[in-house]
């Protein structure tokens, strides 16, 4: 998990936030609901392999519980059809199913 953590604030956080590992794996081991759907959304918005990191940090059901429902932004929107399909194998139209 340590690594994971470090590559997702490599990727996702770009000096906007102060946070560093300890406070990740704390607010994760802490089941901090908001902080966590924090962490999901920048992910979605930053990473690379969206549904590889969400993955490496929650089970499915958190992801599930944690992935943003109403979503202006297309972009993001189209990053949680794919990583239902991916993680999921929810079929949304326009995205094939991959598998992590």
């Amino acid at each position: 998990m340590q690594n994971s953590i470090s590559e997702i604030i490599k990727e996702c956080f770009w000096n906007d936030y102060k946070i560093d590992e300890k406070t990740i794996e704390k607010n994760i081991k802490d089941n901090d609901v908001s902080f966590n759907k924090f962490l999901v959304y920048k992910i979605l918005s930053n990473s690379s392999f969206p549904s590889a990191r969400l993955k490496s940090l929650y089970s499915k059901e958190q992801i599930k519980e944690y992935l943003p429902t109403n979503v202006i932004d297309k972009r993001i929107s189209e990053r949680i059809k794919l990583v239902l399909s991916v993680l999921f194998r929810e079929p949304k139209e326009g995205v094939r199913p991959w598998k992590v």
